[in-house]
């Protein structure tokens, strides 16, 4: 998530417990929910590609000191 969405989440937040909530703050959410989903789908196959396997080994080495069990 990018600085500009959490800040715009933080500002939606605000406004719609203070009930001002207008079309142009819907309008601003909604591009950067696009922004963030396009970007997403960019990098979907080389996140994936890149994360196979890895988190269960990298915790498996944080875990053990890379030792085998048995």
């Amino acid at each position: 998530m990018t600085v500009e969405a959490v800040v715009s989440h933080v500002e939606a937040l605000g406004r719609t417990l203070g009930g001002t909530v207008d079309g142009a703050l819907l309008e601003c959410a909604r591009a950067v929910h696009r922004a963030s989903m396009a970007d997403y789908l960019a990098r979907r196959g080389d996140l994936a590609a890149a994360g196979a396997g890895e988190p269960a080994s990298l915790f498996h080495e944080a875990v053990t000191g890379g030792r085998r069990a048995g």
